[in-house]
């Protein structure tokens, strides 16, 4: 459904709002307080005090175009109690409050008597030391031997990296190497196959002619031949009742 921006309630809506609003609770309110088992419960008057403006500020709103109804923004938030005194049972901050919310606790037993110090062995004192490590400082790095380390590690990463991107390269150039060669020598075979069935077409054209074209191929070979042998004739040395006869 689509809703559309309203400026602000019109005036009727705010005489609306504070002539016929929600009505106010009793100043006085009777509250019983459980006070646990086997103990009766204490009966309270409580005192209502009102701090609230008349009417709650307007942050903005939409207003249903098909129903006419107003729809407005609302925000609230708690407001934080004072901070507890220094006494134990006000240590604890009230449930209704934000904090208590997000809080996360933790429970960590700690000995300060034990904790604050080190206790050394003397010749009256023996001192457990059954669950004790010795810890050893090691080698002080400066900036300039952390700058030799990094320089080191560089060096290493960047021999490998390069040893990659070459054996990379090494395998491309072997596949292309070896797909270059099997396609050159496939071309070879067909061309040669090719080469093998077109001589053996020419040959059982001319073995056993079927169509016009075959006798016309043959005719034109014999022709041809028959030329070229007059023209050896021609040019021989022979006489002439040689020639004739060779003709």
């Amino acid at each position: 459904q689509e809703l559309s921006d309203e400026e602000g309630p019109s005036a009727a809506e705010q005489q609306a709002d504070t002539t016929g609003g929600a009505q106010r609770e009793p100043e006085t309110r009777v509250v019983e307080v459980d006070m646990g088992p086997e103990i009766p419960p204490v009966v309270m008057n409580l005192t209502v005090e009102y701090d609230l403006p008349a009417r709650k500020p307007y942050h903005g709103g939409y207003r249903h175009k098909v129903t006419g109804i107003v729809y407005h923004h609302a925000g609230t938030n708690t407001e934080a109690p004072p901070k507890p005194k220094r006494v134990v049972e006000d240590m604890v901050a009230p449930k209704f409050h934000r904090e208590t919310q997000t809080k996360v606790v933790r429970e960590q037993a700690v000995q300060g008597v034990r904790e604050f110090g080190t206790q050394m062995g003397r010749e009256d004192l023996r001192v457990e030391a059954r669950t004790d490590y010795v810890i050893v400082a090691r080698e002080y790095k400066d900036s300039a031997l952390w700058d030799r380390v990094r320089l080191r590690a560089t060096i290493v990463i960047q021999c490998y990296a390069r040893g990659m991107f070459s054996r990379s390269l090494a395998r491309k150039c072997r596949y292309e190497l070896a797909y270059n060669r099997s396609y050159y020598l496939e071309q070879q075979r067909s061309e040669a196959k090719e080469a093998e069935e077109r001589r053996n077409r020419e040959v059982e054209r001319r073995m056993k002619p079927r169509s016009r074209a075959d006798f016309e191929l043959l005719y034109n070979e014999l022709e041809a031949w028959r030329v070229a042998e007059t023209r050896k004739i021609e040019v021989s040395e022979m006489s002439a009742e040689e020639k004739q006869q060779a003709r």
